[in-house]
């Protein structure tokens, strides 16, 4: 019978051309998994040395693959207490796919002050990870500012580990975005994705401790891990970062901030047009990495570029070309996030006075087709059954003037 043990073991790192691995095994459905960190040596002296963030990354293949989780090393015990409540509500939103499991530390480390009180912030070039370092950098958060020491861009998520070109394009873009304003950038590869695609790990479900797992590994550097927000707090949704559950992966020595969520996205475009250069060198795109920039033909491209419309404002230059009505029309939506994203889109569209402008239609025709669960594909399967039941209608029998009254209306485009 297989073991609903999962163990994590933490391995030695290996240093090859200035660069370093810092290793763990995972031991989860009966395989054995080499997860790893890669960064630049000059990078050591922030890097810890206890198991926290190789604990973040198992969480999940603990609660979906085992009964008791084995940690063999040290474990700060405030994470250990706050992973309790992460994982209970884990297994409320889902449990037919997640349950509480025990976790066991060889050592527990006591509560330890955090080094500093300066931030790493999670950076991918996007709305929500620009709006997040701008707000800070100029102080518009209050008393919750936080001072963003480095941003972190980390390979392996949106752009696969074996193109490096793509990933070294975006990196420069992010480095010379954020040194204008004296933010420099680390960069990290993570193996994370390839292992929990394999564990059959719901990336929806899990990325936020992918990240957070991240940012906890420079702890001896920072105190503090910034996350932007991806969703509102309403409606709170079970989703892999959110406002409720990110904070509950601090530490005493690592406090995790989810920045944003009272900031509806829409509210966050206005808000960068202070930074004009940010906005010139967003990179949303994640369906074509191997583009240094945006495809403007994916779900996250369109709504991002649908949004600049909705609110008012003009195609930053990040965006090369426009969209098409007959694109929007197609969105290939695939998950009630993407939904709610679009949704919003459509909200503030209509309440700018733009309802009745042929984008927005087309929009609610995508959303629509969602709403009744039929894909792009059955849509182009449908409209092509309708033109053949026309034609059918209107054969050998029909007059001449019915035949074209009938080529006439097969020829017209279904709507949806």
């Amino acid at each position: 019978m297989r073991s609903r043990t999962v163990h994590l073991w933490r391995e030695n790192s290996v240093t090859k051309d200035d660069m370093t691995r810092y290793r763990a095994t995972i031991e989860a459905a009966g395989k054995k998994h080499d997860l790893w960190y890669g960064c630049a040596s000059e990078y050591a002296p922030y890097i810890t040395s206890n198991m926290d963030p190789y604990l973040l990354a198992s969480i999940f293949p603990a609660m979906q693959h085992g009964d008791q989780l084995v940690v063999h090393g040290p474990v700060s015990s405030r994470l250990l207490k706050n992973l309790e409540r992460f994982q209970e509500i884990w297994a409320y939103w889902e449990s037919d796919r997640y349950q509480k499991v025990e976790m066991w530390a060889e050592e527990e480390l006591e509560p330890a002050p955090p080094v500093n009180d300066r931030a790493l912030v999670s950076f991918s070039g996007g709305v929500d990870s620009c709006f997040t370092v701008h707000r800070h950098l100029e102080g518009l958060c209050g008393r919750q500012t936080e001072e963003i020491g480095a941003a972190l861009m980390i390979h392996g998520f949106d752009i696969p580990l074996e193109m490096d070109d793509a990933s070294s394009a975006a990196a420069e873009s992010a480095k010379n975005l954020l040194a204008a304003r004296g933010v420099p950038l680390l960069r990290l590869s993570f193996n994370w994705r390839q292992i929990m695609d394999g564990l059959q790990i719901c990336w929806e479900d899990s990325h936020g401790t992918a990240l957070i797992a991240c940012l906890s590994l420079f702890q001896n550097g920072f105190g503090v891990g910034v996350l932007a927000s991806s969703l509102e707090y309403d409606p709170l949704i079970p989703y892999g970062s959110s406002p409720l559950t990110d904070p509950l992966l601090s530490s005493d020595r690592f406090r995790i901030v989810h920045d944003g969520a009272h900031f509806p996205r829409l509210k966050k475009l206005p808000a960068l047009a202070t930074w004009p250069k940010a906005l010139d060198h967003l990179r949303v795109c994640w369906e074509h990495p191997e583009l240094a920039g945006n495809c403007c033909e994916c779900e996250k491209c369109i709504r991002t570029m649908l949004g600049f419309r909705a609110v008012g404002m003009e195609l930053p230059a990040a965006f090369p070309r426009d969209i098409s009505d007959q694109q929007i029309r197609r969105i290939p939506l695939r998950t009630e996030t993407a939904h709610h994203h679009f949704g919003l889109v459509r909200q503030e569209a209509i309440r700018a006075g733009m309802g009745n402008e042929s984008w927005v239609s087309a929009l609610t025709l995508a959303m629509e087709r969602y709403e009744r669960g039929e894909t792009p594909i059955m849509a182009l399967r449908r409209r092509l059954r309708l033109r053949t039941r026309v034609r059918s209608l209107v054969g050998a029998s029909a007059t001449s003037d019915e035949k074209r009254m009938g080529n006439q209306l097969a020829r017209v485009p279904d709507r949806d």
